[in-house]
This record gives C-alpha cells, structure tokens and sequence, in this order.
C-alpha cells in the first residue's frame, strides 16, 4: 500500500462519486454527452448497473489514474482506462460492452469532479442513489467501497 501512496502523490486528495441512475434519456445520447463531459483527469463514466462495477470500481479508478500520471494508458482517456480495469480484458472494445453502461433505466454514473457529476445528474438522470465511495490508504490501509444510499 505505500508504494501505491509513493506512485500516486496526491492520493489523499482524489475522489470518486458515484450514483446508481435512471433516465428517460437514449443511452447513446447519455453516453455522448459523458464523453464531451470527459477532458484531462475529469471524467464522466457511465457503466451496467452491476456488483462487480461495485466491488471494483475504486481499485480501477487508482489504477486508470495511476497510468494517466505515468503516461501509460491503452486508451485516450481516463474513463475508458477505468473500464478497461473493471472488465479485467484490455481490449477498448470488449471493455466497453461489458462494463460500458447499456440500458438508461438503470447504470452507474463515476465522476472525479463533484460540479461536473452535479451538472450531469441534473441534466441527465431522473432518479437517482449515492453510492458512498471511500479511497482512503492512510486510515484503512485498503481501498472500500462502503455501499449505496439514498
């Protein structure tokens, strides 16, 4: 865990929100609109409304941030990157279809910056729950993702 906190100097001050969502919106549309949402290191990742998006989602951020620092990524941003670690297959395209949100009635929607996931959840989402994301190395030793709320 040190070397993690070592690669990643900034690690205390990054954060990861996270929302289970519906909308009435096209999953392209959304998607699209995620994508022009997407620049440098703020993104907006949409992904299946699945328990394994869960249980990953923190340790994938680290690692897709880890390689936008490094200068390492297979991809040309970080919200593909973290895809890529959820789905466990480096191929974009597989990626995508298997973690990549594909139904607007129920998806996950990540965002590394509070405004930006605000302004997406108000334009976008019609319902929607929190999901409490903690990426804490200094007090906990790991990373963990506490569960969803309203």
């Amino acid at each position: 865990m040190e070397s993690l906190a070592k690669a990643i100097p900034n690690i205390s001050s990054l954060k990861l929100y996270g929302y289970l969502c519906s909308s009435e919106t096209g999953i392209k549309t959304l998607l699209d609109h995620a994508s022009k949402a997407t620049s440098g290191e703020n993104f907006v990742l949409l992904t299946v409304d699945s328990s394994s998006v869960i249980e990953g989602i923190a340790a994938a951020y680290l690692n897709a941030y880890l390689h936008y620092i490094e200068g390492s990524m297979r991809s040309r941003s970080i919200a593909l990157e973290i895809l890529l670690f959820l789905s466990k297959d480096m191929n974009i395209s597989k990626a995508i279809t298997g973690s990549g949100a594909n139904d607007s009635k129920a998806f996950f929607v990540f965002c590394n910056n509070k405004e930006i996931a605000d302004s997406f959840l108000k334009e976008y989402c019609t319902k929607k729950k929190n999901l409490r994301i903690t990426l804490d190395m200094e007090k906990s030793g790991r990373i963990a993702l506490a569960g969803i709320s309203d």
